[in-house]
């Protein structure tokens, strides 16, 4: 076969080569590759630097949310929680830096990118917090800080865009977690910016969530009362709403489980197998689960071993020694009924009761001749006075 001979530089014959972006060939463009002004780099830098900074603090959330699972190690998890904390605060002051000195970016997109990576930077300073409560060696009050620096963030993100659903949800939250620290109005705060949230986003699990939390609170403080039932009522009117958010079903499990009389029980499990999986965390939830089964005496078979599963899990992969302990205690005793139902005789059938036989019917009787039949006249004459003795 003859060997081909390259073709002349600018020939169209031959196959294409396919374009390269130049940051990773380190070459320039090609001609007809669109050149960006000073200014349209800028903008789409301030927004890809934003979506970077949600990104960042989306990987923090779930560190913070899979830490006493799957064989995280602690070092591990330190270091990479602090490492996405501090491209947060790095991306959030680069973002401020290129707004407020590039004086011909449009207005709407700046603020719109600055909003988004201030609040990353509050859901940022809120699990850092929430990750100080439970540090035995961190300084008093470096919780309560940092849910306020979030506070700050979330209310300064608002500033800017005030058509954002997830800032107004980051303020309830955090005044949640403050209480009395936010001001003695932290409770009308907090219901309030839920509130809004909900009405722009009428389907965010979240904003339920917290808002079906603070109706609880309630109704478990007026316990008995028409006012608890009414509290009662609006927690589970908002944690049937919204998209399927793991804590907001496990809240809800609560409510028919627990607070509702008379407890729908297989309704709470059925809403405990579903926050169970969508979060696989061993934690309160796999215990409640197993407790509610070995409580159901009408458990079947199927139920029974889904609970050992969970219970298993429970065993091995517990958030604390004591529920790990109390995972071999629900694994022996699920092992035990499935061995009873297994060798328990079959229930006997249902007796069904014994009908009467139809009578047969009767036969027709053969009716004299006309000539044999009485006289009526005869038989019943008129008496002799010529009225009815019975007196009209």
């Amino acid at each position: 076969m003859a060997a081909q001979t390259p073709a002349p530089a600018g020939a169209a014959a031959g196959p294409r080569r396919l374009w390269i972006p130049a940051m990773l060939r380190r070459e320039p463009p090609p001609p007809h590759a669109p050149r960006l002004s000073g200014e349209q780099y800028v903008q789409l830098r301030t927004l890809a630097l934003s979506a970077q900074c949600a990104a960042y603090a989306a990987k923090m959330e779930s560190l913070q949310e899979h830490r006493p699972t799957a064989g995280l190690e602690e070092e591990k998890f330190q270091r990479e929680f602090s490492e996405a904390s501090r491209r947060v605060a790095e991306i959030l002051a680069e973002t401020r830096a290129l707004c407020r000195d590039s004086r011909h970016l449009d207005p709407q997109n700046c603020s719109r990118a600055l909003a988004v990576a201030l609040n990353a930077s509050g859901r940022a300073a809120h699990l850092r917090g929430v990750v100080a409560r439970h540090e035995a060696d961190v300084p008093e009050g470096k919780a309560a800080a940092e849910f306020k620096k979030a506070v700050a963030e979330f209310e300064e993100s608002i500033h800017l865009q005030p058509h954002m659903p997830d800032p107004y949800i980051g303020v309830g939250a955090a005044l949640i977690k403050l209480k009395t620290a936010a001001g003695l109005d932290w409770l009308e705060q907090a219901e309030r910016a839920l509130r809004k949230a909900l009405e722009l986003n009428p389907t965010n699990g979240k904003a339920s969530y917290y808002l079906g939390k603070l109706a609880l609170r309630r109704a478990v403080d007026a316990q008995g009362t028409a006012e608890g039932e009414a509290a009662l009522a609006e927690a589970r009117r908002y944690l049937d709403n919204g998209d399927a958010h793991p804590w907001q079903q496990y809240l809800l499990a609560q409510v028919v489980g627990k607070h509702q009389v008379p407890p729908d029980t297989p309704l709470a499990i059925r809403l405990l197998d579903k926050s169970i999986l969508s979060l696989r965390r061993a934690d309160a939830r796999y215990e409640w689960l197993c407790e509610l089964v070995l409580g159901n005496a009408a458990a079947d078979r199927r139920m029974l071993l889904h609970a050992r599963d969970i219970a298993a899990e429970l065993e091995s992969c517990g958030i604390t020694p004591e529920l790990k302990a109390r995972g071999t205690a629900f694994l022996a005793e699920l092992s035990a009924r499935i061995t009873a139902l297994k060798h328990a005789p079959p229930p006997a059938p249902p007796v069904q009761p014994v009908q009467p036989a139809p009578e047969p019917p009767a036969e027709p009787r053969e009716q004299p001749p006309v000539s044999e039949q009485a006289d009526p006249a005869a038989a019943d004459p008129v008496p002799s006075g010529g009225e009815d003795e019975s007196g009209g």
